[in-house]
């Protein structure tokens, strides 16, 4: 066993908890953004075909209901919301957007609430909040978030569009968001 003086054991335990309340703080932050785009954002007034789509590909996806809002503030779509999840889209995807790229958006974000991703980040960073210090949470968290991803599309090529299709409106979506930035 190792013995680790009291000044010493001391200093461990205060520069952990230290960690702990800086990254208890980084996360407290990230819902406040998160909230705050929530409420800022206003009502996605769609156009009459993706309307359509929108009822089609709630019942594809199996999710009940979803608001569409849309923000100035985004350059891409987000999910947001545990118990009445809303997708939150940038300001220019409604405007600039050519209606496959606006349906792929839609639909990938329909996959992450069906997936219930958002409640399942907010307990994959509170069970990582003690280890995220150590670079194999990080690298965990990391590919636990691309799988998501790859679930989501693979989700959305199974359900609402060709892969093909899917895969070029992705790209172009990438496009559009690094414009907009």
């Amino acid at each position: 066993s190792l013995f680790l003086g009291d000044p010493l054991a001391l200093t461990i335990c205060g520069l952990y908890t230290l960690l702990i309340l800086y990254r208890s703080a980084g996360l407290w932050r990230a819902w406040r953004a998160t909230a705050g785009i929530r409420r800022s954002a206003s009502p996605a007034h769609l156009p009459a075909r993706l309307d359509a789509d929108l009822t089609e590909y709630l019942a594809a996806m199996n999710v009940g209901r979803c608001d569409l809002l849309v923000s100035r503030s985004l350059s891409g779509p987000i999910t947001v919301g545990v118990l009445r999840p809303v997708i939150v889209l940038p300001e220019h995807l409604l405007t600039e957007a050519q209606a496959d790229h606006l349906a792929a958006a839609v639909g990938h974000e329909l996959a992450h609430i069906r997936r219930r991703d958002f409640a399942c980040n907010i307990v994959y960073e509170l069970l990582s909040l003690p280890l995220s210090f150590h670079p194999a949470a990080v690298l965990l968290k990391r590919a636990v978030a691309r799988t998501r991803e790859l679930a989501c599309d693979e989700l959305v090529s199974d359900r609402l569009m060709e892969a093909r299709a899917y895969a070029r409106a992705l790209v172009g979506l990438a496009g559009a968001a690094s414009h907009a930035r």
